[in-house]
C-alpha cells in the first residue's frame, strides 16, 4: 500500500497525499486548517496586527507564513535594526542540525528569539512549550557569549548539554504560575499570558519598547522588564567599554548637549567608594560622544562619621586598596580640566539652603530641594531632599537634576541627566560579621548619598527624620527601598545605573573582598541589586546566606521595598542577564 501511494504522489496535492498517508498509518485524517500555500498570519503584538514596535532598533511587522503542505510553520525573520545582537540567525526546531549563525564574536547575544526565523518542524513534532530548541543540536556560540534568561518556575526543561543559551520562546502565549514574595510577606501567584517580543538592547529613554507581559505584580506595582548587562575578567576600562559596546553605546542614554551628574558612593575607604578607574571610563566614553558640549560633574553626599579624612573626593593613597590606585576623584577632575575638559568632582554638603522645585529665582549658593511627609505611622515626619548645585565649571550656572540647567534666570532647556555609580558591599556594620545588618548596600542604597544625612544617621532636623533614621534606624531594609522609590517617582530618575564591582565586599565596606572584576548595568536600581548579589557578591562568600536574594533577609527586603514602589522586577520571567567575558 505505501508503494502503490507513493507512486501516486505525483498526481496528489500535497495536503491529499498527507490525508491518505496518515490514514493508512493511524487510521484517521489529520485536522488541516484550510488555507493556501501563500497565505499570510500577521505576527500579533501587544500593539495588535501587523505592529511596529520600536525597540531600541526598527522592528518591521513580521509574518508567519503557515504552510499546510508540509504542516510546518515558517516564521519569517523580523529586522531588529543595528542594535540587534543576533542578526540572520536560523535557528530550525523540527531538525536535527539546528544552526546559529552570524553572531559577530566579539558579541553577546540576547537569546530572547528576537529575530530568530524559527521552523517548528512537522505537525508530529514535540515542540517545549518553555524553550524554543528541544532536542537539537545547537552550534555553540563564541566563548564570551552568554544569555541566561532566569526561568518561569524551577521545572523548565533544559537545553542540550551543548548549548549554553537559556531561553524563552519568542510570542509563545504561556499561562503558567509562578509563586513571589511580596514585601508584606504575602505571596503573589503571577499569571504570565501575552506576547513577548522585547529586545534585550536597553533602548534610548525617550523610546517606547513593548516589552510584553507586564501583569505580574509586587504589592500593587506592575512589573516590568528588565534586561541586566555584565562583563567580567577584564580590567575596570575593558569592562566598561564592552559594557556599553553591548548596550548600543553610552549614546543610548546621554546626548552631546546634556550635562551628567555622575553619583558614586564616596563615603568609605577601600572597595567602599565607587571604583576610580570604572568612573574614568564612563567619563571617556561620554566625552567620546561625537559634538559632546555638555558637563560632567562626579558627586556625592557624604555624613560626618565614619572615615571623614579618607573620603573618595581626596582619598589618600592608603585607602585606595581594592580601587584604582592611581587617582582620588578630586585628582581625576584636575586632570581632566588640564586637558581641557569639562570634568568635575562636586561634594554635596547637607544643610545647606532649601530651595523650591522648579527654581524661580538665581539661588545663592547650593542647596536642597525638601520634602516632608507622614511614614509608616513614625512618631516623626521624615524628610527626602536632592541637591541643587552651582557648577564648578561654569559660575552662575546651576544643575537642577529635575529641571535641567539654570542659567541666566531661567532655565536654558539643556537637559541633566544622571548616572549612578555604585559599588558592591555588604552593609554590614564596622567590622561586624555576625549577622544580617542591612544586607547589600549597592544600587539602592545609592541614593542614601543623593539626600542629605543631616548630623548622623539617626539625628533629627527640625524634628524630622532622615533616610537612614527612617529605614535601617527602625530595622527595615523593606521601608529603605520604599523611600528610594519615593525619591525615583517623586524627583528624578537616573538614566542608567552602572555598578562598579571590580572588588565586593562581602565581609564589609572596609574588611575583606574578593576581587571580582565585574561590572554591570541596568535602568533600575532593583533588578540590578538583584542580580549583582546572585552573580557576583554571594557567590564570593555563599556562608553569608543573607546576600542571597531569594533567601528572606534584609537584602531580599530591600529591593522588594524599592519594588512596590513600581520600580524595577525580580520576577524572573522579566529579566535577562546578557553577560561577557573577556
Amino acid at each position: 500500500m505505501l508503494k502503490k501511494l507513493f507512486e501516486l504522489w505525483p498526481r496528489l496535492s500535497r495536503r491529499a497525499f498527507i490525508e491518505k498517508l496518515t490514514l493508512l498509518t493511524v487510521g484517521t485524517a489529520p485536522v488541516v486548517k484550510a488555507c493556501a500555500p501563500d497565505d499570510v498570519v500577521p505576527l500579533q503584538t501587544q500593539d495588535g496586527p501587523n505592529s511596529t514596535v520600536d525597540a531600541g532598533g526598527d522592528m518591521d511587522a513580521g509574518v508567519v507564513d503557515s504552510q499546510v503542505a508540509d504542516l510546518g510553520i515558517d516564521s519569517a525573520p523580523i529586522d531588529q535594526g543595528a542594535d540587534t545582537l543576533l542578526r540572520d540567525s536560523t535557528v530550525d526546531q523540527g531538525s536535527g542540525d539546528s544552526t546559529l549563525d552570524g553572531i559577530p564574536a566579539d558579541q553577546t547575544v540576547d537569546q530572547n528569539s528576537m529575530d530568530t526565523t524559527v521552523d517548528q518542524g512537522p505537525a508530529d513534532s514535540t515542540i517545549d512549550q518553555n524553550l524554543v530548541i528541544k532536542d537539537s543540536t545547537v552550534d555553540q556560540p563564541p566563548a564570551d557569549i552568554s544569555v541566561d534568561q532566569f526561568p518561569v518556575d524551577g521545572t523548565v526543561d533544559q537545553p542540550p548539554a551543548d548549548l549554553n543559551v537559556d531561553i524563552h520562546p519568542p510570542d509563545l502565549n504561556v499561562d503558567t504560575t509562578d509563586d513571589t514574595l511580596m514585601a508584606d510577606g504575602t505571596v503573589d501567584t503571577m499569571s504570565i499570558d501575552g506576547t513577548v517580543d522585547a529586545t534585550g538592547d536597553l533602548p534610548p529613554s525617550d523610546t517606547s519598547v513593548d516589552q510584553g507581559v507586564v501583569d505580574a505584580t509586587v504589592d500593587g506595582a506592575v512589573a516590568s522588564p528588565a534586561t541586566v548587562y555584565k562583563v567580567d575578567n577584564g580590567d575596570c576600562f575593558q569592562n566598561i567599554a564592552k559594557l556599553f559596546q553591548l548596550m548600543g553605546g553610552i549614546g543610548q542614554f546621554i546626548d552631546a548637549t546634556d550635562t551628567v551628574i555622575i553619583k558614586g558612593n564616596a563615603q568609605w575607604p577601600y572597595q567602599g567608594y565607587t571604583h576610580t578607574g570604572c568612573i574614568k571610563a564612563v567619563v571617556d566614553e561620554i566625552l567620546a560622544i561625537p559634538g559632546f558640549s555638555g558637563e560632567v560633574h562626579i558627586c556625592d553626599c557624604t555624613q560626618a562619621y565614619g572615615f571623614p579624612s579618607a573620603l573618595a573626593f581626596h582619598m589618600p593613597s592608603w585607602g585606595r586598596s581594592h580601587n584604582w590606585p592611581d587617582k582620588n576623584w578630586n585628582e581625576l577632575a584636575a586632570d581632566y580640566q588640564a586637558a581641557g575638559k569639562s570634568v568635575s568632582s562636586k561634594r554635596w554638603y547637607p544643610g545647606t539652603l532649601d530651595l523650591t522645585s522648579p527654581l524661580t529665582s538665581t539661588p545663592a549658593s547650593d542647596g536642597w530641594v525638601r520634602q516632608y511627609f507622614s511614614f509608616k505611622g513614625l512618631p516623626n515626619e521624615v524628610y527626602l531632599s536632592y541637591p541643587v548645585f552651582e557648577s564648578p565649571l561654569t559660575a552662575g550656572r546651576f544643575i537642577d537634576p529635575k529641571n535641567g540647567v539654570w542659567q541666566g534666570g531661567g532655565y536654558t532647556g539643556a537637559k541633566v541627566k544622571t548616572i549612578v555609580m555604585p559599588s558592591l558591599n555588604n552593609h554590614a556594620e564596622l567590622h561586624e560579621t555576625s549577622g544580617d545588618y542591612a544586607g547589600v548596600t549597592s544600587a539602592i542604597k545609592s541614593f542614601f548619598g543623593a539626600t542629605e544625612i543631616t548630623g548622623g544617621m539617626s539625628n533629627l532636623v527640625n524634628g524630622r527624620m532622615n533616610i537612614h533614621g527612617a529605614t535601617f534606624g527602625q530595622n527595615r531594609a523593606d521601608w529603605a527601598g520604599e523611600l528610594v522609590a519615593k525619591y525615583i517617582n517623586d524627583f528624578f530618575a537616573p538614566v542608567l545605573y552602572v555598578t562598579a564591582a571590580m572588588w565586593s565586599g562581602w565581609e564589609s565596606r572596609t574588611d575583606q573582598a574578593a576581587e571580582t572584576k565585574t561590572v554591570l548595568a541596568c535602568t533600575n536600581p532593583a533588578t540590578l541589586d538583584y542580580v549583582a548579589c546572585k552573580q557576583v557578591l554571594w557567590p564570593s562568600h555563599p556562608a553569608y546566606t543573607f546576600l542571597d536574594p531569594d533567601l528572606n533577609n534584609n537584602t531580599r527586603n530591600q529591593i522588594l521595598g524599592c519594588i512596590s514602589g513600581g520600580i524595577g522586577t525580580i520576577d524572573p520571567a522579566k529579566i535577562t542577564v546578557v553577560s561577557a567575558t573577556i
